[in-house]
């Protein structure tokens, strides 16, 4: 189904169609949609494939436009001067992970190609971005094959370039097994930036991911198969990284599909429209898991539980547990103390002496980094960053 729902989760409305990966939205409030349909397998006698398509509805849920991939997929092969390759075990056709409808750009303003409100598509299968001529339905415009593997999310971005997210991962044996992201200039098929091979944060992620321009030039990455998230200059300088805390029932971390930005100036106004999340009043008792905490012995308790969870190696619930601490007993120095434990058990320690200083800021004395539960706190009591910090103090 593509379903659309109000702020408070009400129904505007509904239907049922075969839709997969992404959608559209439209400034006239249509949307655009990614679905599938079964024809016959061309490289097999008896046997369906599933063919991508997209179709369009209106405000009311009314469908008003359809577009074919088999109808136009000569058309690629003209473009690009090549036949596309489909596997005999292809299930779906060409995979389309992607959509976008093109925003005013300076590409489209010497390319017609690119003219605000065509459609650029993605085919994973066919490792080819596209953009389809909204008004005729034709691709006037293609590129990958021989490039891009197993590719997702090309978006066209302020200067006309497009951000491609090439996994490096397809069907053929000469996958390249790790992830790169392209800044592409689509007017002559020239790659002007790259993230990627020539950095020290190679990344992997063979099955999905998602790449954003934001607005200070920065990159946002989603290393979507390993459940994490990053930014990174244009000089391939890693800035931040988050790793979810969602988990697998077998303890592997839970993939994300893809990642989008929002500005503090659109939260806010919906936060202004919609009203403010009240805030959180910290209980008498907190459940974590089997554990219910009394705020009375929580201090004793964070570090009985923490050293158990660091020396069984589950590092995630350890996180997890010392994140429902802070989350109901907030700015509190055994908290910063949790946190700087756990990063210098992972030997991050940078951010490991960082919840040190703000718990001595606070008034924790020396001594819980240097005697209690030493052993754990080696990496960061050893490290020259360490030793920096107490000369500069003493």
């Amino acid at each position: 189904m593509i379903i659309e729902l109000d702020w408070n989760s009400n129904l505007v409305w509904k239907t049922k169609c075969r839709a997969h990966h992404d959608f559209a939205l439209s400034e006239e409030g249509k949307t655009i949609v990614v679905s599938i349909r079964d024809i016959p397998h061309p490289l097999k006698n008896e046997e369906t494939i599933a063919m991508d398509r997209l179709i369009e509805f209106n405000k009311d849920g009314e469908l008003i436009w359809e577009w074919n991939f088999e109808d136009h997929s000569e058309e690629v092969e003209q473009i690009v001067n090549q036949p596309l390759w489909m596997m005999e075990n292809t299930r779906d056709w060409p995979h389309i992970n992607t959509c976008e409808i093109l925003p005013e750009n300076p590409s489209g303003k010497v390319d017609q190609r690119f003219n605000k409100g065509n459609i650029i598509i993605n085919g994973r299968h066919s490792n080819t971005a596209m953009v389809i001529d909204k008004e005729s339905g034709k691709i006037v415009w293609a590129w990958g094959p021989g490039v891009l593997e197993g590719p997702h999310m090309p978006t066209m971005l302020s200067n006309g370039n497009l951000l491609i997210y090439d996994n490096g991962s397809h069907t053929l044996e000469t996958a390249r097994k790790f992830t790169r992201i392209l800044e592409l200039n689509p007017l002559t098929g020239k790659i002007v930036w790259e993230f990627g091979e020539q950095t020290d944060n190679l990344f992997f992620s063979p099955g999905r991911g998602s790449n954003d321009r934001l607005p200070n030039g920065n990159t946002l990455i989603a290393d979507s198969d390993n459940g994490r998230l990053f930014e990174v200059t244009q000089d391939g300088e890693m800035v931040w990284e988050y790793y979810t805390a969602d988990l697998t029932p077998r303890g592997n971390r839970m993939p994300l599909y893809r990642t989008v930005p929002y500005s503090k100036d659109l939260v806010e106004s919906l936060l202004d429209r919609h009203g403010r999340t009240p805030d959180v009043l910290s209980p008498e008792k907190l459940e974590f898991g089997d554990l219910e905490i009394e705020r009375s012995q929580y201090k004793q308790l964070i570090r009985e539980e923490l050293v158990l969870y660091l020396e069984s190696g589950y590092y995630d619930h350890a996180l997890r547990f010392v994140n429902e601490i802070i989350f109901h007993f907030p700015e509190d120095p055994e908290g910063y103390w949790a946190y700087s434990l756990i990063f210098a058990v992972r030997k991050d320690i940078n951010r490991s002496c960082e919840y040190m200083k703000k718990a001595l800021d606070v008034g924790l004395p020396l001594s819980r980094f240097t005697l209690d539960s030493s052993p754990l706190f080696d990496a960061l009591t050893e490290s020259k960053l360490f030793q920096d910090y107490i000369k500069e103090k003493n």
